[in-house]
């Protein structure tokens, strides 16, 4: 069984919000084990703020569910529209508040 979680994080400390993530599941994990679900995996997805990318926190998870380079590629680029989309609306936002 696999859990996927996608976080964003830090662009320059992407491990602090690995460690929530852990912990924000590990109760869950833990329930899972104790009724024998022995083979759960989490698999935390880390996307920087700003639409960076790392190679054992974004690309190993993926690959890690059996997914090849294309499908990786794909899922990547939605992933950056999403967050410049979301970025652009923040903008706009803050700046419609100091007028």
């Amino acid at each position: 069984m696999h859990l996927i979680d996608f976080h964003f994080c830090e662009d320059t400390r992407p491990e602090a919000q690995l460690a929530k993530a852990r912990e924000q599941h590990s109760t869950l994990l833990s329930k899972l084990r104790t009724h024998h679900y022995n083979k759960v995996q989490l698999n935390t997805i880390l996307y920087g703020v700003i639409g960076t990318t790392y190679t054992e926190y974004t690309d190993t998870p993926l690959k890690n569910l059996g997914l090849n380079y294309n499908p990786i590629s794909k899922l990547k680029r939605k992933l950056i529209e999403h967050v410049i989309k979301q970025a652009a609306k923040l903008t706009q936002t803050r700046y419609l508040l100091h007028i």
